[in-house]
């Protein structure tokens, strides 16, 4: 089943994050499209689940997924997906909500990120969340694997502690582990972790089809076709 992933929903923005930015009027062509083919949509965990117990039922569904917890995700994408009945998993680097994407500031003005009251309303809403570290760091150049697993379940924690849910998907920050990265993922209890990469590599290697505003509506609904 396609897993989708997305970053910014927007118009505007440094030039050098282009490809990580999808305007709102290529990304309500987009649901529409999926609507219209008759996919529907599933939580990430929920997708997991079920197709460990029967992948038929998992038939013509897509998992829409959003790293980093931008504001417009709030203002402009959710709306969105509400008017087509579909739902999202929501990747949160917990570090910096209510803040900006500090990671992105050598490109110019970083992003603003939503605030953890605009996040209560979206899980109230049923948008499903994964943790994505605290601090957004590049996990595999990381040499202390104590840092590496304060990151890993740091974010976990926050989340949880919220919430009072499980918080069972993560993702890594720039798509970047290894072998030692993943197995931290796995061992603190994790139900699986996504890449930014198409090729999966098990459940702590999951790949994902990148939806890049730099790419045309065609390629789009070709990479869609292709996962189905």
């Amino acid at each position: 089943m396609p897993v989708l992933m997305y970053h910014r929903i927007a118009d505007d923005g440094p030039e050098g994050l282009a490809r990580w930015r999808v305007t709102p009027a290529d990304f309500e062509r987009q649901l529409a499209w999926l609507a219209d083919s008759g996919f529907t949509t599933s939580g990430l965990d929920d997708w997991h689940t079920a197709s460990q117990r029967d992948p038929t039922a998992v038939a013509r569904r897509v998992v829409l997924t959003f790293d980093d917890a931008y504001r417009d995700f709030v203002t402009t994408a959710f709306p969105l997906l509400q008017l087509h009945g579909f739902g999202a998993t929501m990747f949160v680097p917990t570090g910096f909500m209510g803040g900006a994407a500090e990671w992105d500031q050598e490109f110019g003005p970083p992003a603003a990120l939503m605030s953890w009251q605009e996040l209560d309303s979206l899980v109230a809403a049923g948008v499903e969340i994964g943790a994505h570290t605290v601090t957004h760091p590049r996990l595999d150049e990381i040499a202390d694997e104590a840092m590496i697993a304060a990151e890993v379940t740091g974010s976990r924690e926050v989340l949880e502690a919220r919430y009072r849910q499980p918080i069972p998907t993560f993702a890594y920050p720039y798509g970047r582990h290894d072998e030692r990265v993943a197995g931290i993922v796995a061992d603190a209890g994790f139900h699986l972790a996504v890449t930014i990469e198409p090729a999966s590599a098990g459940p702590f290697a999951l790949g994902r089809l990148g939806i890049y505003g730099t790419e045309s509506f065609d390629a789009f609904v070709a990479k869609v076709i292709a996962a189905a």
